[in-house]
Parts: structure tokens; C-alpha cells; sequence
């Protein structure tokens, strides 16, 4: 029990340090929560720079962030695993976070759901989104899109 407290607690110091550093400004968009995990889409901005964010979090927490081309570049993987009707799954796509040093590769695959997959130098993140969330997480990630495609 004692590791598991102060895991919560190493991760909410993580979190809020991170969230101070710089002035910028995250936003939350939508947030799925299914055991064992969450899935959130958000943005963050910085002076005039826009991304959007996928978030993972299990024991620990992963991210990768998108630029308005790439999160395009999701959108089109998003709705044709959303549109794959089967009972096996099937790879959709990736995409590779691009302009970092340490690169995030989102996997997508359909079946009985959709699997995002973040890859990450500290490993590997899975969320299967239920049919049941379909509608909100397009709705979101449209969201994302449409924030990103303004100044």
C-alpha cells in the first residue's frame, strides 16, 4: 500500500511541475476513463504555438503532442478505424510525434473498439475506446482540429 501512495504522489509531483514550467495553458477537451486506465485529448498553447494533445495514463502517464498537419494526419486514422466493422483486430496506422527529441509513435487498430497505442522510450500505453465513446471522442478530437486551425 505504501508504494502505491507514494507512486500517486511521485506522479502528482510530476504532473504539477510539469504543468508549471513555461506560461502556457493546457486544456482538457474530453477524458475516457475504462479500467485500467484514462484517455484524455486536450491542447496546450505557449505564446502562439498550438498542439494538440492524446494522454494515456495507467500506472504511468504518456503523451504525444500534434501539430494541426499531424493531428489531420489522426483524424484520418480515427475515422477509418472508427468506420472498421470486425471482430479481430486490425492495424490502421501510425503516426510519428515529429520535432521532439524523444519521439512518441501513436498506433491505431480496429475491432471490438478502437486501440490507441502510444509508444514511448519508457514503454507502452494502450486505451481501448468502446464503441459507446465513439461520438464524444470525434467530437473532441474535431474540437482539437478546429482550436488548432485558428490563430
Amino acid at each position: 500500500m505504501k508504494k502505491i501512495i507514494l507512486l500517486a504522489a511521485l506522479t502528482l509531483l510530476l504532473t504539477f511541475s510539469a504543468a508549471g514550467i513555461g506560461a502556457g495553458k493546457l486544456e482538457y477537451i474530453a477524458t475516457f476513463t475504462s479500467s485500467p486506465g484514462e484517455l484524455n485529448i486536450a491542447t496546450y498553447t505557449e505564446d502562439n504555438d498550438k498542439v494538440g494533445l492524446l494522454g494515456i495514463t495507467l500506472a504511468k502517464k504518456a503523451s504525444s503532442s500534434a501539430s494541426r498537419g499531424e493531428w489531420d494526419s489522426f483524424i484520418k486514422l480515427w475515422d477509418k478505424a472508427s468506420q472498421t466493422n470486425s471482430t479481430t483486430s486490425q492495424f490502421i496506422g501510425s503516426i510519428k510525434e515529429t520535432e521532439t527529441t524523444d519521439p512518441t509513435l501513436v498506433l491505431v487498430t480496429a475491432g471490438p473498439g478502437v486501440r490507441i497505442t502510444l509508444e514511448t522510450a519508457n514503454g507502452s500505453f494502450s486505451y481501448l475506446l468502446a464503441k459507446s465513446d465513439y461520438d464524444k471522442f470525434d467530437a473532441g478530437i474535431r474540437q482539437v482540429a478546429k482550436y488548432l486551425g485558428t490563430n
